[in-house]
């Protein structure tokens, strides 16, 4: 008797050492997964967060439209003003003067680092759009485009049109830091 409850007590532990191991396992093959994932998607500062604190900053900003990642058609907004492919992209957004101004603030989070000097590219091609659209339609507005800064911190790259442009430019890399 004593030989059969000792039998049954040690496939008992036998059985549950063995259910234990493998949930351990499993536990550990999830949370090796999740890091991997983790690794895969590089955590940034959203853009609408970033853009939102420069709207409390500068009131010129706070008073534009916007426009975000995952807004209804946000991917056909990206391709009419970058002309390139929303898959460039993680993130965007911009904030645009709706009172026939040239003032915007652009900021995008590009999908890799790779993509960083095309992103740059389409900035520089939009202000070039934007001058000759505002040449003929507000000359006065032109002269924002003169120091228009383009420039990027790691991912992110930014178009600042506006006559504060230095000004918003250092507080954007303050908030990214």
């Amino acid at each position: 008797m004593r030989r059969k409850i000792l039998l049954a007590f040690m496939s008992l532990l036998l059985v549950s050492g063995t259910f234990g191991i493998t949930a351990c396992e499993k536990k550990n093959t999830n949370k090796e997964q999740n890091q991997s994932t983790s690794a895969e998607k590089k955590d940034h500062r959203p853009v609408q967060e970033v853009l939102s604190s420069l709207a409390e900053q500068y009131d010129t900003i706070a008073s534009m439209d916007q426009s975000f990642y995952g807004d209804e058609k946000w991917k056909k907004y990206f391709e009419h003003l970058y002309e390139a492919s929303p898959d460039l992209v993680l993130d965007y957004g911009i904030y645009y003067s709706n009172e026939a101004k040239a003032d915007e603030v652009n900021l995008l989070y590009a999908k890799s680092q790779e993509d960083v000097s095309l992103l740059k590219s389409k900035l520089e091609a939009r202000i070039q759009s934007r001058i000759k659209t505002f040449e003929s339609y507000l000359p006065e507005e032109v002269a924002k485009f003169d120091t228009a800064v383009i420039g990027s911190y790691d991912q992110y790259v930014y178009l600042i049109i506006s006559d504060q442009s230095k000004e918003i430019e250092d507080s954007l890399l303050t908030t990214l830091k």
